[in-house]
């Protein structure tokens, strides 16, 4: 069972058959399945949609199309987190000093995100005296 496992966790290059490779990178622009048989060659039979081999191929298609010219940091933030989460699950030195790593990095990218004082809030924030007179302790 684990074998079959990792098999589908693997990187796949690109799909032996042109056909399925073909309806692979449609499925991958958002195509209807039945549009994207269509456009591969394809009739009829829509099995190929289940194939794990096809399945995992989309997901790596669309898992470069994430990273590819994105300006989104959030994908490059949980990518970050999930490499730091395994480093340190490994539980050893090298491990460790992968994991270093990987925070250093992920917080040099949060730090290219805008500070919360830099996004436009509908509130004025309050000067020191104003917060103290509204939330601050009352006169005896």
């Amino acid at each position: 069972m684990q074998s079959n496992k990792r098999r589908d966790h693997r990187s796949v290059a690109t799909l032996k058959k042109a056909g399925h490779e073909a309806f692979a990178q449609a499925l991958a622009k958002d195509i209807e399945p039945k549009k994207a048989y269509a456009e591969a060659g394809y009739r009829g039979d829509r099995r190929l949609a289940r194939d794990p081999r096809v399945v995992n191929r989309v997901a790596e298609i669309l898992q470069k199309k994430a990273w590819s010219g994105s300006r989104d940091l959030g994908v490059v933030i949980d990518a970050l987190k999930d490499a730091f989460e395994k480093a340190v699950a490994l539980g050893s030195a090298a491990g460790m000093v992968a994991a270093r790593g990987l925070m250093n990095e992920l917080v040099r990218v949060k730090l290219m995100l805008p500070r919360s004082d830099d996004i436009p809030t509908r509130y004025k924030p309050l000067s020191d005296e104003e917060w103290t007179k509204l939330y601050g302790p009352s006169p005896p």
